[in-house]
């Protein structure tokens, strides 16, 4: 049976959940477990799906336990020095959950590992709609619309100017070579998976510090680049992209689109995303067919499309 149900965002929940269980857990296993409960009502059509991520890892104390799931918190704080991140892909987990009729809940011993579970309650599809809804893109309304917002910029600035849009033909990507600069390894492994379909090369970084060492030593048609990240985030690595593209020698960092990955999808941070000097923003996880519309909006000349695309 199919259930109707916003799977870009469950999957975004469950690679937060699973990657953070992955990075803390040294020995042992990490499980996830999705089991059928019974509806509140005999004459409820709706399935409510338990998930159940468990790890062996290093746990939490039962006195940090109550701020796991506050943005920018961590339950000890050598723990972004040691693991990295700050602990915002949690909140976001649970506010997604929450928009999606859940909660998100912990239970955890120090030592022992740590088991993040929530329901959810779907409603199964009916007659024709047997095959996945079209699922809203939160980013395309608050901060998508960033193309050629910062054109006219004062001399000196940089402008990122969007180039023809339209269909790419096949193979015009191929051998193109983009920078994904993303700290979550799981996300990362996504990125690169999609944007290779598409016969580009690409070259990978974990956070910040790396990108700008990457962009020191190589050229790049696009850099997709995530907000939060240890070392240096995705809004300082940019400022800095953006101040070296005004050296001659590397002046193609002035205008090589930069794309946010994020799941911030919030006004304020687009504003903050093109005072950085970013280009356009596309939401984790990411959409493949939102991630073909980028390409072909900022893309397409520099693959040598014809002035009809």
């Amino acid at each position: 049976m199919s259930l109707r149900g916003d799977i870009l965002r469950l999957n975004q929940i469950l690679l937060n959940l699973l990657n953070n269980a992955v990075k803390f857990t040294h020995t042992g296993g990490v499980t996830l477990r999705i089991r059928q409960e019974k509806a509140s009502a005999a004459n409820d059509p709706a399935r409510v799906l338990a998930f159940a991520v468990e790890d062996t890892g290093i746990g939490i104390v039962p006195e940090q336990l109550s701020c796991i799931f506050q943005s920018f918190t961590q339950a000890d704080s050598t723990i972004t020095r040691r693991f990295g991140g700050t602990g915002l892909g949690l909140a976001i987990a649970r506010q997604l959950v929450e928009c999606m009729g859940g909660r998100l809940e912990v239970e955890s011993e120090p030592g022992r590992g740590s088991t993040f579970s929530f329901t959810l309650r779907l409603m199964p599809q009916a007659g024709d709609e047997s095959r996945p809804r079209p699922v809203k893109k939160v980013e395309k309304t608050e901060c998508a619309d960033m193309s050629g917002a910062a054109e006219a910029g004062e001399a000196g600035e940089w402008r990122a100017v969007p180039y023809r849009k339209g269909p790419l033909p096949v193979d015009a990507l191929k051998g193109l070579r983009v920078l994904v600069v993303e700290d979550n390894e799981i996300n990362q492994e996504i990125a690169c998976a999609l944007l290779e379909e598409h016969g580009l090369i690409v070259d990978r970084a974990d956070d910040g510090r790396q990108a700008l060492k990457k962009a020191e030593t190589k050229q790049y048609h696009c850099i997709f680049m995530d907000i939060q990240m240890p070392v240096m985030d995705g809004l300082q690595a940019t400022t800095h992209l953006r101040g070296m593209g005004r050296k001659p020698d590397m002046a193609w960092l002035a205008d090589v689109p930069i794309i946010a990955m994020t799941a911030n999808a919030m006004s304020e941070d687009r504003q903050r995303c093109l005072e950085a000097g970013m280009s356009e923003h596309i939401g984790k996880p990411l959409d493949p067919v939102r991630l073909k519309e980028l390409l072909e909006q900022w893309m397409c000349e520099r693959a040598g499309c014809d002035e009809s695309y």
